[in-house]
């Protein structure tokens, strides 16, 4: 069944989040005193236009791409309401989720383009490598650039869905290989707790790996419109994110200390997202909403960066 979905703007919540009565915990927003999830954070296809072409500007990283994305509007005339989108994105910053737009998981469940998010593993990989040239083995980079090849491989997959004709065999067969190949990854951090021969930059982008992987099981069965699957799907992949949590803990990573740091912030972040997407996607079941007609009306969002989703039992005043 299709039914209308009635998204709000950032800027309704901009107050209540400033005065603490709602907080944040990755795509969720609840109610600071009762614990309550009252709203699901969504980005939108112009997000991930903006950082699309923000990408591929000689000084844009991870970290600052989000904030050259009004930049890139102004430049390029993206959208036709300047002034709504600015709005947006400063409710995108008052929210602190700017770095999460980066992440391969998506805020809520992503929409990002295979073409952003292979540029965006092709920098970090490049960091990595120029970072921990000196502790980085050949043999463990041969891997890892394995492991790449095969990411970018299932995300073009991915992104083919919408001009197959056979769909829901190709969707299948991208939730399976995201899914085999994240096994893979997951069980070479388990056997890191172990021998301790993982250093912070590996570490880094095994987990943007499963990150973007976890994105593409979802986005799949959510084209597929089998939203109780993909919620099943979402439950697992956090449970994996919460047992990397506590198999590379910071001290334990080979490389400087404040990358193990780093590895740990992005960590938990990534996790608090994969915690989010189950709750979206039985909020989205609760309201009889298409998850496949969700991932098209998102996507094509020319006004807002980012949308809230009032929870099931929550009644916006």
């Amino acid at each position: 069944m299709s039914v209308p979905i009635n998204f709000v703007i950032p800027a309704q919540w901009k107050a209540a989040y400033t005065m603490g009565e709602v907080v944040r915990y990755g795509a969720l927003l609840k109610d600071s005193n009762t614990g309550q999830i009252v709203a699901h954070l969504q980005e939108t296809g112009l997000l991930q236009n903006g950082l699309d072409i923000a990408s591929g500007l000689a000084n844009a990283t991870p970290l600052n791409a989000v904030t050259s994305v009004i930049g890139v509007f102004q430049n390029h005339q993206i959208g036709k309401r300047l002034e709504q989108i600015q709005s947006a994105m400063v409710g995108l910053h008052t929210l602190s989720i700017a770095n999460l737009a980066v992440t391969g998981l998506g805020i809520g469940v992503t929409v990002a383009s295979t073409v952003v998010t292979l540029r965006r593993l092709d920098k970090l990989s490049k960091q990595v490598e120029d970072g921990f040239s000196e502790v980085t083995e050949a043999r463990r980079r041969d891997e890892v650039d394995s492991w790449r090849a095969n990411v970018r491989s299932e995300l073009q997959e991915l992104d083919e869905l919408r001009v197959r004709s056979d769909v829901r065999h190709a969707a299948e067969q991208v939730a399976r290989g995201a899914r085999r190949l994240s096994d893979e990854m997951i069980e070479r951090l388990r056997r890191s707790s172990d021998d301790e021969t993982l250093n912070s930059g590996t570490a880094t982008e095994l987990i943007t790996f499963l990150a973007a992987l976890g994105g593409a099981q979802v986005r799949a069965l959510c084209w597929l419109d089998e939203a109780a699957a993909a919620q099943h799907r979402a439950t697992t992949i956090a449970q994996n994110f919460e047992e990397i949590s506590l198999v590379l803990p910071a001290d334990r990573l080979q490389g400087p200390a404040e990358f193990g740091s780093r590895v740990q912030a992005l960590l938990g972040e990534v996790r608090a997202l994969a915690a989010s997407q189950p709750m979206l996607l039985e909020t989205l079941q609760a309201k009889q909403i298409s998850t496949r007609g969700y991932l098209s009306e998102v996507d094509a969002e020319e006004n807002e960066p980012l949308l809230i989703l009032p929870s099931a039992k929550f009644q916006l005043v």
